[in-house]
């Protein structure tokens, strides 16, 4: 079955056809956003995961959920940004996705920083430090350590800042 065919048709599929589905849909989502075409990648993010659910992939569907996060934070939809990726953050959950967890904890952090709640995002990102510290990625801990570094300089913390910096 082509997707093509599946954009005017709404059809049952097999649970493989749906994960093959999903997968073109997740595919033409990154084609659209690379070209900023940001109304259409939403559009084919929403089918992904539409399919993904029912070829019962739930990595895949967190990752789609994470992927519409990311786009509605692009376009400073932070509310529906928020919403999608503690959705996703919760499905990690569910289902033992530590390195989503804690991609989900540092852009929600990167919400609240452009919302202006620094306390929820210091919190967030010291969590997703901690995550990524506790299963050995010790790039992406460091990242979250600098970020700290540059909030608490931007609240003229030096020496929390300093201490921050100097981890990472």
């Amino acid at each position: 079955m082509s997707v093509k065919d599946c954009l005017n048709e709404e059809g049952n599929v097999s649970q493989s056809e749906a994960r093959i589905l999903g997968r073109c849909y997740d595919t033409l989502r990154s084609i659209y956003y690379a070209q900023t075409q940001y109304d259409k990648a939403i559009n084919m993010t929403l089918q992904a995961q539409k399919y993904f659910k029912q070829s019962e992939n739930q990595w895949a569907q967190a990752n789609s959920m994470r992927w519409l996060g990311n786009i509605y934070f692009g376009q400073s939809r932070y509310k529906e940004a928020s919403d999608m990726i503690s959705e996703a953050q919760q499905l990690c959950q569910q289902i033992g996705d530590k390195l989503g967890i804690a991609e989900c904890l540092q852009r929600l952090a990167d919400i609240y920083l452009m919302q202006g709640k620094i306390d929820k995002a210091i919190n967030m990102i010291s969590d997703a430090q901690k995550q990524f510290q506790t299963f050995g990625n010790q790039m992406r801990a460091a990242e979250c350590l600098l970020s700290l570094g540059e909030i608490y300089r931007k609240q003229k913390k030096y020496d929390e800042a300093t201490e921050m910096i100097m981890r990472a």
